[in-house]
């Protein structure tokens, strides 16, 4: 049910948790969708360099 679904975006409740960081969601959707980001190389790793230049 919809409402229901959006009903959990107004309590404190957050029974959905990360396994690689514990950040807590309010609803499955929200932590499938975060889970995303740890799938995704990180902006930064586009700039470091894994050896100095000879």
């Amino acid at each position: 049910d919809h409402l229901k679904i959006h009903m959990k975006t107004h309590d404190n409740q957050k029974p959905y948790h990360c396994t690689e960081c514990s950040r807590g969601y309010n609803t499955a959707a929200a932590l499938t969708s975060h889970m995303q980001s740890h799938k995704r190389p990180s902006s930064r790793s586009h700039y470091q360099r894994s050896s100095p230049p000879a």
